[in-house]
């Protein structure tokens, strides 16, 4: 599996797990971890990855701001 390919909608799968974890973290009220973020890294995700549109994961953590910019920072920049 290439952990760098993109959907059919140009998003790779980094962003897209980022997006999901923090979605179900949101609307289920569930702790955040970021494991499919820090896993997919260590199976050689480009941390700098980018949508069609340009946009990085830490677009995304930035425009999501406040406690998953700082839980972004504490369990997967300090992995």
């Amino acid at each position: 599996v290439d952990v760098n390919q993109k959907d059919e909608q140009g998003w790779p799968m980094l962003l897209i797990a980022l997006d999901s974890e923090v979605d179900d973290s949101i609307q289920n009220d569930v702790e955040l971890t970021f494991s499919v973020v820090v896993l997919l890294l260590k199976l050689g995700a480009n941390i700098s990855a980018e949508r069609n549109d340009g946009k990085t994961v830490f677009d995304l953590v930035s425009e999501f701001g406040g406690s998953v910019a700082h839980e972004f920072h504490e369990l997967v920049l300090n992995k």
